[in-house]
């Protein structure tokens, strides 16, 4: 199915609305909570009949999380999930059960999915069983047209898991999903674990169930290629959060959210120019973000290479970034001022302690052009001499910090954007135009 052929304007079959799953920390004997883990946090979507939709993200991001919530397998701390028009987080017992016959969740690992003391006949049919199909006949039936439906025999019924390839067991589990003529299947990287030429059978073995059964298929992975060849739509997911969405084609051929082109700066290439897996942004760190100690504000504007400018700071962006790089080392890598200049002395930039070196190491100029700037630099400079990084770190946000580090962007179709995206680079109520031309490349170290 193509995005044109899509219904947007019918009732989606699932509709999820500000989603929310947070997991307490807790210390002491009386497990008194002092921290909450936000694995999902604010999540909205549809999915609609028919359609292949893609969740895509970074491993840790919430993808899985977001999935287990909507089966209420991980009940949600907050949210909205309706289904076919009905309250999922008000169902009781028997109509939570009748939710799962009509939807299916297809696991990464195969191996996991399967009891290795139970045929994989009996495995498939466990679903069969626990919604009340009581004649064994009728059950093996089932089986048996399911394993053919996804390209295996009747007979492999009466095998076990470990007799069978990755890619066959990954198709034992699509079976299991199929054998209740569900409406909406959610396939949690349903292909990492298989080689290429697997992967490709189990996705094409997919479109070929949603082409001819009509089933709605959300598919969960870190694998933008895969995303980008299988789905109609697709949601961008980032520390809990999703930051743009979309039809497919237009979000990864044009992708306005700085964190979705970082992503697919990391898809490997045959042009010898582009970006690698180890691309840096050049402003901030490539580690990905405790959960339980999120970044104010914009929670990518850390790794961010489009951090937003400040109206009042009159400098070339070439300079705001090396400032913000800057302020990115004071706050990440350097622990003290002896532990600065060892890095600048190892990167090649000299021992002594002056302004000029350190000026040198971030390409910055003797003087900046912005005279509260340049102040605002010197001081943390010297604060830097003085063995005082807190001082320093304070006198640079005091002048130079973004809107990015202040506030959380919704996820809006702003005036610039053409599609919902969660950046304030496009919010017409901030002053300047939206960078939309960054190249990751041009901001590498």
């Amino acid at each position: 199915m193509t995005v044109t052929d899509l219904d947007t304007d019918s009732e989606p079959l699932l509709s999820v609305r500000d989603l929310e799953k947070h997991y307490p920390i807790t210390e002491g004997f009386l497990r008194r909570e002092v921290g909450r883990v936000r694995a999902v946090d604010g999540v909205s979507f549809d999915v609609y009949p028919s359609e292949t939709f893609g969740i895509v993200g970074e491993s840790g991001c919430g993808k899985s999380t977001t999935a287990l919530s909507i089966f209420r397998l991980e009940e949600p701390t907050g949210g909205e999930v309706r289904f076919d028009g009905e309250d999922v987080l008000a169902y009781d017992d028997d109509d939570l059960r009748a939710f799962r016959r009509r939807t299916q969740l297809v696991l990464q690992d195969p191996d996991s999915a399967f009891n290795p003391r139970l045929t994989v006949g009996d495995a498939i049919a466990e679903p069969l069983r626990v919604h009340g199909l009581d004649d064994p006949e009728h059950r093996r039936r089932v089986v048996e047209d399911a394993l053919e439906r996804v390209g295996l025999e009747a007979a492999d019924a009466d095998g076990y898991p470990h007799e069978f390839s990755g890619g066959e067991k990954q198709r034992m589990g699509l079976a299991r999903a199929l054998v209740l003529n569900p409406d909406l299947i959610v396939a949690d990287e349903p292909t990492s674990a298989l080689d290429g030429r697997t992967k490709a059978e189990v996705l094409e073995l997919m479109a070929d169930l949603e082409r001819e059964y009509g089933v709605a298929i959300v598919l969960i992975s870190h694998d933008v290629d895969l995303v980008r060849r299988f789905c109609d739509r697709v949601a961008v997911m980032y520390l809990g959060k999703i930051v743009e969405r979309g039809p497919t084609e237009a979000v990864f051929d044009e992708p306005q959210h700085p964190y979705t082109r970082v992503l697919l700066s990391s898809v490997p290439s045959l042009d010898p120019n582009a970006p690698t897996a180890n691309t840096r942004t050049g402003v901030g760190s490539d580690e990905f973000p405790d959960a339980s100690d999120l970044p104010s504000g914009c929670r990518f504007h850390p790794r961010c290479p489009a951090i937003v400018q400040p109206a009042d700071v009159d400098l070339p962006r070439e300079q705001w970034l090396s400032i913000v790089r800057l302020r990115r080392h004071l706050a990440d890598d350097w622990v003290d001022a002896d532990a600065l200049w060892a890095s600048l002395a190892d990167e090649g930039d000299g021992t002594a302690n002056g302004t000029l070196d350190l000026r040198r190491s971030f390409d910055l100029p003797e003087t900046l052009a912005d005279p509260d700037v340049d102040t605002a630099v010197s001081d943390a400079v010297a604060s830097i001499e003085a063995g005082d990084l807190e001082g320093a770190r304070t006198r640079l946000a005091d002048t130079l910090e973004s809107v990015c580090e202040r506030e959380s962007p919704p996820l809006s179709e702003f005036e610039h954007a053409s599609r919902p995206v969660a950046c304030h680079r496009y919010d017409p109520d901030l002053p300047g135009e939206p960078e939309t031309g960054i190249d990751v490349r041009s901001l590498e170290d």
